[in-house]
């Protein structure tokens, strides 16, 4: 890395004009009176981005990350405060955002590039580069209305991701994608981090970010509430979410020719108690070419973790094809209450989520007088005083 940063924010913020009635904006122009109230979408901040770098954004939905990316990637101007950007930056932000749903899909490539100042040849030497990535086909010559919106994230990034820039600013866009284009975006960008390219990702998968950022920024009501390593913010946000009402998890949708979860079962009777083995066993159904990860969460009622495993994280070789898992928990420390189990499914780098399940109400019954909903060894020795 250099010393010169990818981004060097001062006090920048940024607001925006609110109006009760479209019709106020056009009054307000024959009046001396303001008829909207400005709206702060990012209070200032001062933040340095080194060259090479990934950083993940994290926060509420209206918490001011998208303002502060496309400030990031010049589609916005700041309201007080100054940027310092360096080098090439290319965005996959708003969806659709400089494409015309009456042009083809290759004649919005060249559009798109007009508004990022790319030169046409330029584009056009890379076209089968960006027509591979994208896998569209045929329908690249169709007008972009009739391509569904994967259709679009895929040309959109395809393009981007072409360009070879030095930063990469990568919204929630790809989350739309399927997922074995969204590997092949995980691919990219990450030969784009071992290139020593910038990149930004803003996730609601606090997983993803762990796995894939350096530094972590957490935006709250857009001020900037904590900002550190990921092993530090991420845990702190997470203690923030679980402190609202949290959902519970759905099991999601069995992906049509990808690897699944076909069972997941407790294997040890019900209710537990403190010191038994907590076992477990499911079963995968897979192509055989298609390698996967799993991880394993141990979660409280109110979804806390307490305590995340996995083949990645124990550093072992992916899974292929199908088969049948069996694990445990042994002596499990937990003295009372219900609990629920989390088991996810990703692919080979760890990173994209394919399908998940979870059981619930998992009842760990108290055998002692003691409080808490776990034990930690403890021992004591009372030493009286001589005198008494």
């Amino acid at each position: 890395m250099t010393n010169i940063p990818a981004f060097r924010l001062t006090e920048t913020s940024k607001s925006y004009a609110v109006y009760a009635h479209p019709l106020d904006r056009l009054k307000e122009l024959f009046s001396t009176r303001p008829r909207h109230r400005l709206f702060t979408a990012l209070h200032p901040l001062s933040l340095d981005i080194p060259q090479g770098s990934s950083l993940g954004i994290v926060g509420d939905n209206g918490a001011g990350k998208s303002t502060l990316m496309h400030l990031l990637a010049g589609t916005h101007t700041p309201t007080s405060g100054t940027i310092e950007r360096n080098g090439r930056i290319l965005g996959l932000l708003e969806l659709g955002v400089g494409f015309h749903p009456e042009f083809s899909g290759r004649d919005n490539l060249l559009f798109q590039g007009d508004i990022l100042g790319i030169d046409r040849g330029f584009i056009q030497e890379r076209m089968q580069d960006i027509l591979d990535f994208a896998e569209i086909g045929e329908f690249i010559d169709q007008p972009l209305r009739t391509y569904s919106t994967g259709m679009k994230v895929r040309l959109a990034f395809a393009l981007i991701a072409s360009l070879d820039p030095d930063t990469l600013i990568v919204d929630e866009a790809l989350a739309v994608g399927d997922m074995h284009f969204q590997k092949k975006c995980i691919d990219r960008m990450t030969s784009f981090r071992e290139a020593g390219k910038t990149i930004i990702l803003c996730s609601h998968s606090l997983y993803q970010i762990e796995s894939f950022c350096d530094e972590v920024i957490w935006l709250r009501n857009g001020h900037l509430e904590m900002s550190g390593s990921a092993s530090v913010v991420l845990p702190a946000y997470e203690r923030y979410q679980l402190t609202k009402t949290l959902p519970a998890v759905e099991h999601a949708a069995v992906p049509s020719g990808q690897p699944f979860i076909r069972r997941f079962e407790l294997l040890s009777p019900r209710p537990l108690s403190m010191g038994q083995h907590m076992l477990m066993e499911w079963e995968i159904e897979a192509p055989i070419d298609t390698p996967h990860h799993y991880t394993l969460s141990l979660k409280m009622e109110n979804g806390r973790g307490v305590h995340v495993t996995g083949s990645r994280l124990r550093e072992e070789a992916p899974r292929k094809g199908s088969g049948v898992e069996r694990a445990q928990f042994e002596n499990i420390p937990l003295a009372s209450g219900f609990f629920m189990l989390h088991l996810r499914l990703w692919d080979e780098t760890g990173l994209v989520l394919m399908h998940e399940r979870v059981l619930e109400n998992i009842e760990v019954r108290k055998n002692d007088r003691e409080l808490g909903f776990m034990r930690i060894p403890f021992a004591s020795q009372w030493v009286p005083d001589a005198k008494s």
